[in-house]
């Protein structure tokens, strides 16, 4: 993909997609390649939450997602077209920029258009049905040029509760463990994926590989969360990519959608990075996901 010419890429997504902004356009740009792309960014969002939103389009005033962009094509002080279709609100944070689903699908020529499930929902596969192809169907009636992907999510750190026992260091709240989460959702995915015909982005899968290669032995390691022992406990964010996290989205992304050859890049934001250590891991975690490698299986 020439960099001249940017493959242009929408998120219709949550906090897990929001974050492909980080280091996606800079991992691009060291593979040769560039990229467009812009997020619709509600937290938690889920698939069903989608499709309301789309039904309440034609409110006026209503834009629920904020927009956020990062155009590789665009010089210093350009805006892309879509600007135009934004409405700007002032918030505690300054000034941000909101659309909806139909405006921002018909505001630009988009290549790709990203889907993927909330992560308290993504293990659950009746959370899928009958949202995604509501949402589907909607992408397909106003950006019908545009491949339609998924991103596969991933497992929380094993300092979520949800899916893990602290105290006996088994399965958590919902009945079962990190790996069990990833499995469920791994298996949605490939289910919605195999129904269409799309591609999906295998960050879930890359995020796995990396735990057993490393071998992650607790949550300082893993690429996702960012939490600490306050007072006995762990607290912090369990959920989220860190950044190293982020690191290796970004390089699942770009090796799935832009073709790049990731493991050939030696850069990595290694000032930010928790472990700068396991970049070249991560960087052939992400290969390995995006050329269909799975994790082994379990014995269990």
């Amino acid at each position: 993909m020439s960099p001249l010419i940017p493959l242009k890429v929408l998120m219709i997504g949550n906090s897990f997609s929001i974050c492909v902004l980080q280091y996606t356009p800079e991992v691009a740009r060291q593979c040769g390649a560039g990229v467009d792309i812009c997020s619709l960014y509600i937290g938690g969002c889920s698939l069903a939450r989608h499709c309301e939103n789309i039904r309440r389009a034609g409110e006026e005033g209503f834009a629920p997602y904020e927009v956020n962009w990062n155009f590789a094509s665009l010089g210093e002080g350009e805006e892309p077209a879509l600007k135009s279709a934004v409405t700007v609100r002032e918030t505690d944070k300054g000034s941000k920029m909101y659309g909806n689903i139909p405006q921002m699908l018909a505001a630009e020529k988009w290549d790709i258009v990203t889907i993927q499930q909330a992560s308290p929902k993504s293990w659950d596969p009746g959370s899928y049905h009958p949202y995604a192809d509501e949402l589907i169907s909607t992408i397909r009636e106003l950006a019908p040029q545009a491949k339609i992907a998924i991103q596969e999510t991933w497992s929380y750190c094993n300092g979520d509760k949800r899916i893990c026992d602290q105290a006996a260091g088994g399965p958590g709240e919902w009945g079962f463990d990190q790996r069990g989460m990833f499995d469920r959702l791994a298996a949605n995915y490939a289910d919605l994926g195999a129904k269409y015909g799309f591609d999906i982005i295998p960050t879930g899968t890359a995020i796995q590989l990396f735990r057993e290669r490393l071998p992650v032995s607790g949550i300082d390691d893993d690429v996702v969360g960012s939490m600490k022992p306050v007072n006995g406990e762990l607290s912090g964010d369990s959920i989220h990519l860190n950044n190293d996290g982020k690191y290796l989205q970004a390089c699942v992304w770009a090796a799935k959608l832009l073709g790049a050859d990731v493991e050939s890049m030696d850069w990595a934001p290694s000032p930010t990075m928790r472990h700068p250590e396991n970049a070249a891991l991560i960087r052939k975690c992400a290969a390995d996901a995006v050329r269909g490698v799975k994790p082994a299986r379990r014995a269990d």
